[in-house]
C-alpha cells in the first residue's frame, strides 16, 4: 500500500541520516572528537514549602543525568488532594527517559524503528531528528503511575555536535558559553546562547503530562499532545559549553544573569577538553541550588523573576521568591580525543554519592531509587 511504502521510505531516510556504524562499535563520523556530558544534579524541597502551601507534601521533582542526556520532571503537588502521591509519576517518567536515552545511544537505528512504529499507531508524523521528543513519547507510552508533571529532556545527537531538546511546561534550560572578552581580575565573560521557552496556558498554569484516576487518558492522547505542543529544538554545542537545566524552583528565583555570574565567579575557565578548571558541575549545582533557596526565604528583600512576573501579570508588588521544590542539573559539554576515552556512559557510582547527599539535606527525603532520582512537591 502507499502507506506502507511511505513508512518504509521514512525509515530508510532515518537510517541514512544516522552516522554509519563501524565494525568496532561507535560512529564512523567524528570518532576523533566525540563530545559527552560531565553532569551533576541536585534536588531539595525548600524548607518553607509546607508553610507556604499550608500542607505537607513530599518532594515531587525528579531528574536524571548521564553522559549523553539529562532530564527534569516537576510534579504537581495538588494531586495529593485527590489521594495521589505527586512524586511517583515524575520519578517513573525520568526512569524511562534515562532507559530510552541509553537505548537510543546504543542502537539509534533500532530506536528509530520502534519510535516510528509508536508514532504510526498514534497517526503522528515521525521525525528521527527530534530525538528528545521521541525519548519522551516512548517513555509516556510506558507510564503506569497517576499524577501530573512538566518534563524537560535534553540529549546529544549521534556525533555530539548538537543538543536536542524537548520541553513541556515550565522546567527550563539555558546554555552558557565562554566569550573572548575578559572582565575584572582577568576572568572571561560568559553569555547565554540558548534558552528554552516556557509553555503555559497562562501564568502559573504550565503545560503538563497528565494521568489522573479513575480513567487516565490513553498514551496516544498524551503523545498527540506532546507532538503538537511540546517545544522541540536543536542547538549546536561545543566543548566548554555549560548547560543549566532546572525546575521552576530555580528559574522563578534566580535571574539568568545571576546564573551566568555564578559560572564567572566559581568556574570561569575550562581546559582544552572543555572541562572546568577551578570547580566541578557538582559545586556549580550546589551554588545555584543554594542561591534559589535563599531567594525564596522570608525576609529576602530583592526582586526575583517570580516577583517581576507577578507584578507584570497580576499587578502585585512583592519582593522575594517562590518557595518550591527546587531541582538543578549542571552539565559541561566536553570532548574526548578518542572513542575509547569515553567512560561507561551509565555508571551508577556518581549517583550513589548524590543520593546520600540528598538524603542528608533538609526536607522530607524521597525513597532512594537506582539511578539518582529525587522528588519534590510543586506549585
Amino acid at each position: 500500500s502507499s502507506f506502507s511504502f511511505l513508512r518504509l521510505a521514512s525509515a530508510a531516510a532515518c537510517v541514512l541520516l544516522r552516522p554509519a556504524m563501524n565494525i568496532f562499535g561507535g560512529c564512523s563520523q567524528n570518532v576523533a572528537l566525540h563530545t559527552k556530558l560531565l553532569a551533576h544534579g541536585e534536588s531539595l524541597q525548600h524548607p518553607n514549602v509546607a508553610e507556604y502551601k499550608k500542607e505537607n507534601v513530599r518532594n515531587a521533582d525528579a531528574f536524571f543525568t548521564s553522559e549523553v542526556a539529562l532530564g527534569v520532571a516537576d510534579g504537581v503537588s495538588q494531586v495529593s488532594k485527590e489521594g495521589v502521591d505527586p512524586s511517583r509519576l515524575p520519578r517513573e517518567l525520568m526512569t524511562y527517559c534515562k532507559k530510552y536515552a541509553k537505548l537510543c545511544d546504543d542502537d539509534p537505528n533500532q530506536f528509530d524503528q520502534d519510535a516510528e512504529a509508536l508514532f504510526d499507531e498514534c497517526h503522528e508524523e515521525f521525525d528521527c531528528d527530534r530525538i528528545a521528543l521521541n525519548i519522551l513519547c516512548r517513555s509516556v507510552e510506558q507510564l503506569k503511575q497517576h499524577g501530573a508533571c512538566t518534563a524537560l529532556v535534553m540529549t546529544l545527537n549521534e556525533d555530539g555536535s548538537e543538543l536536542d531538546v524537548c520541553c513541556c511546561g515550565d522546567s527550563q534550560a539555558i546554555i552558557v558559553r565562554k566569550t573572548d572578552a575578559f572582565g575584572g581580575f582577568g576572568k572571561p565573560y560568559w553569555k547565554v546562547v540558548f534558552r528554552t521557552e516556557v509553555q503555559q496556558h497562562k501564568f502559573g498554569m504550565p503545560y503538563q503530562i497528565h494521568r489522573m484516576p479513575p480513567t487516565p487518558p490513553p498514551a496516544r492522547v498524551v503523545i498527540d499532545f506532546l507532538a503538537a505542543k511540546a517545544d522541540s529544538q536543536r542547538f549546536q554545542v561545543r566543548p566548554g559549553d555549560v548547560i543549566i537545566a532546572g525546575s521552576d524552583g530555580i528559574f522563578d528565583n534566580v535571574f539568568e544573569e545571576d546564573l551566568v555570574g555564578i559560572i564567572e565567579d566559581v568556574a570561569p575557565n575550562v581546559d582544552g577538553y572543555g572541562r572546568p578548571i577551578e570547580s566541578t558541575p557538582e559545586n556549580l549545582a550546589k551554588e545555584i541550588l543554594d542561591m534559589a533557596i535563599q531567594a525564596a526565604k522570608p525576609g529576602y528583600d530583592q526582586a526575583t523573576p517570580f516577583s517581576e512576573k507577578l507584578a507584570e501579570v497580576e499587578n502585585k508588588k512583592i519582593v522575594g521568591g517562590h518557595p518550591d521544590d527546587t531541582t538543578v542539573c549542571v552539565a559541561y559539554v566536553i570532548s574526548t580525543s578518542r572513542s575509547e576515552d569515553r567512560a561507561d556512559l551509565y555508571s551508577e557510582s556518581s549517583y550513589d554519592s548524590q543520593e546520600a547527599d540528598n538524603a542528608a539535606r533538609p526536607g522530607p527525603p524521597p525513597p532512594v531509587q537506582a539511578g539518582g532520582y529525587f522528588g519534590r512537591p510543586m506549585r
